[in-house]
């Protein structure tokens, strides 16, 4: 219990690292988005090699994809119902930030530095939900709002191999299958940039992270925390009580 609270507080001191520099002035926000791209496209795709490299496949863990594909979507659709009188950009907003998880960016560096062996699993629940980042949820969203009447899945499976993130998992899926061993100096030469991972990550999330909130947006803000942490709470009752 020890080691899991000072790795906890470890993560926590990344973050406030990042919002004490951004406020000092050393970076800016801005900094923050090319610190998300270089986390998206390098170190989290590095990551994930280094996670799954020794995954073992089962068919009854694959079904948490599936899991987080419907999730996501419920979410969606209650994010809507909550905003249902609210005009069409709160409506979005809602739809958008009362869905999906920030698994890569976030709990997944933060389940690393304590519970390394549950990270595979999560990994697997990931792939799901980036489905649904990766233009699942925009597609959905704007069936919904009636802003798109057509159903390409050509673009949209395009779109998902566009995403370094979903792409990396997909190979790994496919590599791990086949109970396929990557080479020993492929992985030692991912394992200095998968690492650098978590703390980016943390830091990146320091250097978003703002307290201000513009008075008009409170309500929206209080139901998606409404709707987020009825999730977690759904979550917890199902795994200690079904």
């Amino acid at each position: 219990m020890g080691q899991i609270i000072l790795n906890v507080v470890g993560l926590f001191s990344m973050i406030l690292l990042g919002y004490g520099m951004k406020r000092m002035g050393l970076l800016s926000k801005a900094d923050g988005s090319i610190l998300s791209k270089i986390i998206l496209n390098v170190t989290l795709p590095a990551a994930i090699i280094l996670n799954l490299a020794q995954m073992e496949v089962q068919a009854s863990a694959l079904s948490l994809i599936l899991i987080a594909v419907v999730i996501t979507i419920g979410q969606i659709v209650i994010a809507y119902w909550m905003t249902r009188k609210d005009s069409n950009p709160l409506q979005q907003f809602a739809m958008y930030c009362g869905s999906g998880f920030n698994i890569g960016n976030f709990a997944i560096p933060f389940a690393q530095s304590f519970y390394p062996l549950g990270i595979p699993l999560i990994s697997l629940f990931d792939m799901g939900n980036s489905i649904m980042l990766a233009g699942g949820t925009t597609v959905l969203i704007e069936y919904i709002l009636k802003k798109r009447t057509t159903f390409e899945p050509g673009k949209i499976l395009l779109n998902l191999l566009r995403s370094p993130t979903f792409t990396v998992y997909l190979v790994m899926l496919i590599v791990r299958s086949i109970d396929w061993q990557l080479p020993t100096a492929f992985l030692g030469l991912v394992q200095p940039i998968g690492l650098a991972n978590t703390f980016l990550s943390m830091f990146m999330i320091g250097l978003f992270l703002d307290f201000r909130l513009p008075k008009h947006t409170t309500k929206t803000v209080i139901n998606i925390l409404v709707l987020r942490l009825s999730c977690f709470s759904c979550f917890i009752y199902c795994r200690y009580r079904l």
